[in-house]
């Protein structure tokens, strides 16, 4: 069966940055650029941990064995930190431009990053190689989601949204959207697509087709 894609929106006043599904339902962060040092619950990372100190953004990501977190910036790296020490464990690199987004899968060892540089990348987390390139994106791609069953990832670039095939790289589906999108995440049954766009609207993507 062909896929296909059912859409519902609703409006914000603001740019979306973040949002993600939770056990308890589904929830969204207005998040803006800094440069200040991130700060986690009982503890504090080092921006020199991070990379560069000119960090356009501060992207990140905890493992869900909640030993990692993974980080990406403007000095066109990832880093995986020790969430109990601070320290930087591996610096990953591939990328031409910043880094926008990551996401890690389910089992806490591939993770996908977002580019600047119109790629993704999919990463060991344990070596720090990069095991594919996902291309397809005709500009910057701002945001990154796995499914739950780890085996697809949807990312966010420009006007358009795509859904991958991890393992393979092809592209499993392709959605245009009105206005640049900067967001988004998958349900926790793999079926639906939340995305945030530029103009402040949440859109609701049901995907039908997909097992």
């Amino acid at each position: 069966m062909a896929s296909q894609l059912r859409k519902r929106s609703c409006h914000w006043s603001a740019l979306l940055s973040s949002c993600r599904f939770t056990q308890s339902g589904f929830r969204c962060w207005i998040l803006e650029g800094s440069s200040q040092c991130p700060r986690l619950t009982g503890i504090t990372i080092p921006c020199a941990n991070l990379g560069s100190r000119r960090i356009a953004r501060f992207i990140s990501w905890i493992s869900p064995n909640n030993h990692w977190l993974v980080t990406g910036s403007a000095d066109h790296t990832l880093r995986v930190l020790d969430l109990e020490s601070g320290q930087s464990l591996r610096r990953l690199e591939g990328h031409s431009r910043s880094v926008n987004g990551v996401a890690i899968t389910p089992d806490g060892r591939p993770a996908v990053s977002a580019s600047e540089d119109h790629k993704l990348r999919v990463w060991d987390l344990e070596s720090g190689q990069s095991l594919r390139t996902l291309e397809g994106h005709s500009d910057s791609v701002f945001g990154v989601a796995i499914a739950p069953d780890g085996r697809r990832a949807v990312s966010a670039s420009s006007v358009t949204l795509r859904d991958w095939d991890l393992e393979s790289g092809k592209e499993l589906a392709l959605l245009t959207a009105d206005s640049p999108t900067f967001s988004c995440t998958v349900s926790l049954d793999g079926q639906t697509i939340v995305a945030g766009d530029a103009a402040g609207k949440m859109h609701i993507l049901k995907m039908e087709g997909f097992s």
